[in-house]
């Protein structure tokens, strides 16, 4: 449980960042894969937090083209 809340924690970072532009979403998606290649050891939990990272940021893309409409 604590690994999914922690996963949801990131993404939300990564969409609130979004809702500021494109600049901060993309400092947010630096500052979290750096965290994540320094701290994270284990291989999968590697995997399930950069998938959700990339994950995150094809959902914030969807949000930032439909701001420019």
């Amino acid at each position: 449980m604590a690994v999914f809340l922690y996963q949801l924690g990131i993404f939300l970072a990564i969409i609130i960042a979004a809702k500021f532009g494109r600049k901060t979403r993309n400092t947010a998606v630096i500052l979290i894969s750096i965290f994540t290649i320094l701290q994270v050891f284990m291989s999968w939990l590697l995997l399930l937090q950069f998938f959700t990272i990339f994950l995150s940021y094809q959902i914030s893309n969807s949000f930032l083209s439909d701001r420019r409409i």
